[in-house]
């Protein structure tokens, strides 16, 4: 159909040809014929061409379906990976987040160390310049009092406690008879080294016994008359000891938190 299609029109296209330019061209029988063996050439070679199109699919057929295996294979490889990547993510993101926790720990507190330990050094200044007020001559004036005031006594009795010295049982002179604790005589001992401010300088300062502390704090920091100003009325040397006294709580109070 498609052939004579083809023949008619050519056949009308001369007729138009020889009206117009006054030409011939002739459309014979054998030109259709020629038409017909062109377009069954054509369609051989499109037949031939697809058959081998086929034969090599149904070749590649196997190849396909192992590919298709492997596809399927390579899938559930690639689930279970992104499962146990997708866990691993999740304990990276664990770990991230417990490290940016404790570095802002570690942060928070270098920020309180800072803070205290600017607390803390001028405490341990102030304690060691209380030390460096005081002269052996100074020393020497309260180790010779026969009767100290008592605000001498107690600053005497809490630099015994620092030092870890016992008090000695005396009778009470007004209680009658009674047995009581005093740190003058220990006192008088310890005045009596030649070491003693030294010793005091080179105190173990990170080091003071809790019990040591506990009683410092209950017994003498609480106490009003323990004061640097009111004991300054009866001696200076037992202002400057009473200043380091304070300035050791002060000190260790901050070390302790700090640690």
């Amino acid at each position: 159909m498609l052939c004579k299609t083809f023949h008619t029109s050519a056949i009308e296209l001369s007729h138009r040809f020889l009206s117009d330019l006054g030409r011939h061209n002739y459309i014979t029988p054998t030109s259709y014929l020629e038409l017909i063996a062109a377009f069954r050439q054509l369609l051989t070679q499109k037949r031939d061409t697809v058959g081998e199109m086929k034969k090599e699919l149904v070749d590649l057929q196997p190849k396909l379906e192992v590919a298709k295996i492997e596809n399927t294979k390579m899938m559930k490889v690639i689930e279970v990976e992104s499962v146990q990547v997708e866990a691993k993510s999740k304990l990276v993101r664990v770990d991230e987040e417990a490290a940016t926790l404790k570095a802002n720990e570690a942060q928070a507190l270098k920020d309180e160390c800072e803070s205290d330990l600017a607390e803390a050094i001028p405490a341990l200044e102030a304690a060691l310049s209380a030390l460096n007020t005081l002269k052996p001559s100074d020393i020497t004036i309260v180790k010779s009092m026969k009767n100290p005031p008592s605000g001498v006594k107690l600053v005497m009795s809490a630099v015994c406690v620092m030092k870890e010295i016992k008090p000695e049982k005396i009778t009470d002179p007004g209680g009658k008879g009674q047995k009581i604790l005093d740190y003058w005589g220990p006192s008088k001992k310890l005045l009596g080294d030649m070491n003693f401010l030294r010793d005091l300088k080179e105190y173990d300062k990170d080091n003071i016994p809790v019990p040591v502390m506990a009683k410092i704090r209950s017994e003498y920091m609480t106490n009003p008359d323990f004061d640097p100003t009111k004991v300054a009325k009866a001696s200076s040397a037992a202002e400057g000891l009473c200043k380091w006294i304070t300035a050791m709580e002060v000190y260790d109070r901050v070390a302790k938190v700090r640690t």
